[in-house]
C-alpha cells in the first residue's frame, strides 16, 4: 500500500543551493530528485530563456512544456535543452 501511496503522492523539495531558490521542485523520492539535478543540469535549468516552462520527470519518461506558442525558435531552443539535459 505504501508502495502504491508514494506514486500518487509527491512533496515540495527545499534545495539549500541559493543560487537554485527560484525554482518550484516537487518529487516522491527526493534522492532520486537530488541526484537527477545534478550541478550541471541546475545551471541548465537556470539558463533557459523562457521563465515559464515546466519539466516533469516521471519514471523514464521526460516531459517539458513552455506557455508560448510553439515557433521554430522555440522548438529550436527545447530540441537543444532537452538534447543537453
Amino acid at each position: 500500500m505504501d508502495k502504491i501511496a508514494g506514486i500518487f503522492s509527491s512533496f515540495s523539495i527545499n534545495f539549500k543551493d541559493p543560487d537554485f531558490k527560484d525554482f518550484y521542485v516537487v518529487g516522491s523520492d527526493s534522492f532520486k530528485t537530488m541526484s537527477f539535478l545534478t550541478t550541471q543540469r541546475k545551471e541548465m535549468i537556470k539558463n533557459f530563456p523562457d521563465e515559464g516552462f515546466k519539466l516533469e520527470v516521471r519514471n523514464n519518461i521526460l516531459s517539458f512544456g513552455i506557455p508560448d506558442i510553439l515557433t521554430v525558435e522555440n522548438a529550436e531552443m527545447i530540441s537543444k535543452f532537452l538534447n543537453e539535459i
